[in-house]
């Protein structure tokens, strides 16, 4: 395993599978083909895949089935789904891999360009600078945090009802600054943190971290709100509401210019205390949003008992929505009782042009994704506000990018 971006790919012997397959070798990727379910995983447990693609048409897959594997290898890498059939089909099917607790990550409708491919490798790339599997422990992730190497990079949310798509917020999220590997990605180090129970400890860190940006943001006027992510285990601590109220009374931090985003399976996990620490946070003018949201876990009715400000949509409805009949009727029902409700309702995941145009015609506020930027670090997000904020866009450009 010297390399550190491995593909594991179902078959890859069709159109689709051997575009990709070639794409990923020419980029640097280890390349392993299965063409059934014991080779499947084998392969995974042999190479430990960075990357998994999985081919919905693909004669004698069973996605269904390899999903199952990944799911008992307790997989961690994004699975890319890959179909030209049945888009209720692929939607489904990746509904199915995030119920099994999945990393699943875009879907691919084909025929897909070499663009596409090679933008879906990128995103999923690591590059250290330095070669070789790397299997981080407990204790050098909670002496990085003693040593202030865990950060936030910042990825912005835009209004997508206005022309310029001003950034209204932002959303944090966590980088490992290593002395020699250079910036980690959460996807390398977060599961060692859970099976740790370190989460409260790197949220202390991160939260830590975002309100002293904040402060040098509001020095220089272009503070927006900036959201921080709870995991499942942290919406049963009583304690978390004070925590993140002191961090930003000490200072003197307006509250509102923090909010906090929590995922959908997550807030039902235990939904008394949730209420409780949500209610608590909103009292004290933290706004609450959920993360994630797919309505497959919870209906959207059960949801607004809590004292939600934002619904996220998540990105595979988002990325459907387009041409999926479905997923769009889904989109477009969400958006109906969430704006009936009051809530913002937004969506990540955003990738392309075409995204962006459905999303804002079906009356969604706000979008965030790789179309208009990929995460910054806080020196490249503080030049970026500077920017929208002096900026006079001549053109009639209806959704600006902004890097």
């Amino acid at each position: 395993m010297s390399n550190p971006n491995r593909l594991l790919i179902s078959d890859g012997s069709d159109e689709t599978g051997s575009l990709i397959s070639h794409i990923a070798e020419e980029v640097g990727y280890s390349v392993t083909r299965a063409t059934n379910r014991k080779q499947f995983r084998n392969a995974y447990q042999r190479k430990v895949p960075t990357l998994v693609v999985l081919g919905l048409n693909t004669p004698d897959i069973d996605a269904i089935d390899y999903l199952r594997v990944l799911a008992t290898q307790l997989c961690r890498a994004p699975v890319i789904l890959t179909s030209g059939t049945d888009d209720r089909l692929l939607a489904t099917t990746h509904h199915l891999g995030l119920s099994f607790g999945l990393n699943m990550g875009q879907v691919l409708q084909t025929p897909v360009t070499a663009e596409t491919v090679r933008s879906m490798l990128a995103a999923a790339s690591i590059d250290h600078g330095t070669k070789g599997a790397w299997y981080p422990s407990a204790a050098a992730i909670r002496q990085a945090v003693a040593d202030g190497e865990l950060l936030a990079y910042f990825q912005p949310n835009v209004d997508l009802q206005q022309q310029d798509t001003p950034i209204v917020s932002s959303e944090a999220l966590v980088r490992w600054r290593h002395p020699i590997r250079g910036i980690i990605p959460p996807k390398e180090f977060l599961s060692v943190v859970e099976q740790a129970s370190m989460i409260g400890l790197l949220t202390d860190a991160v939260l830590t971290f975002v309100v002293r940006q904040l402060l040098r943001w509001r020095e220089a006027g272009v503070a927006r709100p900036v959201s921080l992510n709870l995991s499942a285990s942290q919406l049963e601590d009583l304690t978390l509401p004070d925590r993140i109220i002191a961090a930003l009374d000490e200072v003197g931090l307006d509250r509102s210019l923090l909010r906090i985003e929590i995922a959908e399976r997550a807030a039902m996990a235990n939904a008394k205390i949730t209420s409780i620490i949500l209610t608590r946070l909103r009292l004290n003018d933290i706004s609450v949003g959920l993360d994630n949201y797919t309505a497959q876990f919870s209906p959207l009715q059960q949801l607004l008992s809590l004292p939600l400000r934002e619904i996220k949509l998540e990105r595979s409805l988002v990325q459907l929505a387009p041409h999926d009949p479905a997923s769009n009727t889904l989109v477009r029902t969400i958006v109906a009782i969430g704006q009936e409700a009051g809530l913002t309702i937004g969506a990540e995941g955003i990738e392309t042009v075409e995204m962006a145009r459905t999303l804002q015609a079906m009356g969604c506020q706000e979008g965030q994704g790789f179309y208009f930027s990929k995460p910054l670090d806080a020196d490249d997000f503080t030049d970026l506000l500077q920017r929208r904020q002096d900026r006079v866009d001549p053109t009639n450009h209806p959704f600006p990018t902004y890097i």
